[in-house]
């Protein structure tokens, strides 16, 4: 099977814009990759590893239930490692005590059941930054 296009990241309690994300890609010529894919019987934490890491993107769907799931920010934590992150983590607002709104990025999960693997080369900063802009603003402007 050819490596996928996109890894798409997402919380099975929110699966809706997902499937639609992955008809969209399919019909523009990409191959996306999901957990629909797996079949009964595989581990699915290592075939998860393998899919974000011989995709060239990963997106990843922040709805409600996914900010709280531990495999999403996981599984986004590993793309973001290997420089396929298109989507970063959405800013979150909390109130102070004083009643001011302060930004605060959300927090990995605490989990000890999966912890992302460091990527196998380094990258040079800056090297990939144009290509995901362009790859960001590319996989965006289809939908």
């Amino acid at each position: 099977m050819a490596d996928p296009d996109v890894f798409l990241s997402y919380s099975q309690k929110a699966p809706e814009p997902t499937v639609a994300l992955a008809d969209a890609l399919t019909g523009r010529g990409f191959r996306p990759w999901y957990d629909v894919n797996l079949l009964a019987g595989q581990y699915f934490g290592h075939v998860i590893d393998d899919a974000i890491d011989r995709s060239k993107a990963v997106v990843t769907i922040w709805s409600p239930p996914a900010l709280t799931s531990a495999w999403v920010p996981a599984e986004s934590a590993r793309a973001l490692q290997q420089n396929k992150l298109t989507t970063p983590p959405p800013r979150r607002r909390k109130r102070s005590s004083a009643g001011t709104s302060t930004a605060a990025r959300t927090k990995p999960p605490t989990s000890t059941r999966w912890k992302p693997s460091p990527p196998s080369t380094k990258i040079p900063p800056g090297s990939m930054l144009r290509w995901k802009r362009f790859e960001r603003g590319h996989l965006f402007g289809l939908i």
